[in-house]
């Protein structure tokens, strides 16, 4: 489809930045960014949210894992082991979602 027609707006430089970085992270132009964001169609982080799947899946992993080995070996001393890991693996799952909530 042509695209004959220019809309202009105003922005803040901060905002102008934030626009112009947000639309690199997600591989677009700051044109094709901003049509999409106005058409509320989602614009995904490609580079970090494939990254942060990919963590996902490696803490889901060892969440199956665990919980196998809990299933064969279950006793008091296993079991603070068992809770120990999984604390530390709410730890990860935190510090992966954290930057995307800020």
């Amino acid at each position: 489809m042509p695209r004959d027609f220019l809309l202009k707006i105003r922005v803040a430089e901060d905002e102008r930045a934030v626009i112009k970085a947000t639309a690199a992270e997600a591989g677009l132009t700051v044109s094709d960014y901003v049509r999409m964001r106005l058409a509320h169609q989602r614009v995904s982080q490609a580079a970090a949210e494939r990254d942060t799947l990919r963590h996902l899946a490696r803490i889901g992993s060892n969440i199956n894992q665990i919980a196998r080995w809990a299933n064969t070996h279950a006793n008091r001393i296993d079991a603070l082991e068992i809770l120990m890991r999984l604390d530390e693996l709410q730890a990860e799952i935190k510090a992966l979602t954290e930057p995307a909530c800020t």
